[in-house]
């Protein structure tokens, strides 16, 4: 790895890791969980980070299914806390954080356990993600609803780290299951001879290292549950992926 890669690469670890307060000003993305779509899937989650994947049953409001499911809708005189790992608050990062005041997202300082239309429409809201003490702006586009079930659609701010490195240089390439539980396919590598591939934890100490052919799998049985970054062969190219 040259050190202008080897730079930006632990800059972008660093990030990642650190446990000062961070505010997220990347670019907006949107996320959207259709009324009839399946909220275990991948994608019908917003998993903004390893603990914290945002969705929305057929009924109730949302809630983190990275800490599991939910069976029975939350109390209001008890509120659980879903989703789990977060706070909430009307205003933006703008107005700065120590002016916000943070409740649940059912709390009475929020949503007040009515997070309907009228509610949650056209309000910008901070999303506090507590253990990583990350800030995010957040609008709230659509919450309605639907014959299939319930929807929710929101545009947030995202990690501006994400957008001054590159994970990898070719979009074509892609690892999968994500997450793994004991190995990961790389697909759409040009190079099939013998390369080899580290894995880095967010810390950025290597975890493995070896040699693979592109059609075989990655053993990550042996690592523990958590966030890693995988660099494939000598192009740099660098995926992310969790294991659990």
């Amino acid at each position: 790895m040259n050190r202008y890669v080897l730079f930006l690469f632990c800059s972008f670890l660093f990030a990642q890791s650190s446990t000062a307060q961070t505010i997220w000003d990347g670019p907006k993305m949107t996320f959207t969980k259709a009324g009839n779509a399946d909220w275990t899937l991948e994608e019908n989650q917003d998993r903004i980070t390893e603990d914290i994947w945002i969705t929305r049953r057929d009924r109730w409001s949302i809630f983190n299914i990275a800490e599991g499911e939910i069976t029975s809708k939350p109390s209001c005189g008890a509120n659980p806390g879903q989703p789990f790992g977060t706070r909430w608050a009307w205003g933006s990062t703008a107005d700065g954080i120590e002016n916000l005041m943070f409740d649940n997202f059912l709390g009475a300082d929020f949503a007040n356990c009515k997070p309907g239309e009228a509610a949650m429409m056209d309000r910008t809201a901070v999303l506090h993600l507590v253990e990583d003490d990350i800030y995010i702006d957040i609008k709230f586009l659509d919450w309605s609803s639907q014959s299939g079930g319930a929807l929710v659609s929101y545009e947030r701010s995202s990690d501006p780290t994400l957008s001054s490195v590159s994970l990898t240089r070719n979009a074509s390439i892609q690892l999968f299951p994500n997450p793994a539980q004991n190995r990961i396919q790389i697909i759409g590598l040009e190079n099939e001879r013998p390369q080899e591939y580290i894995i880095y934890s967010t810390a950025g100490s290597i975890m493995d290292r070896a040699v693979f052919k592109a059609n075989e799998s990655i053993d990550i049985e042996a690592l523990p549950e958590g966030m890693y970054y995988v660099q494939i062969g000598v192009d740099y190219q660098i995926l992310k992926f969790v294991k659990h």
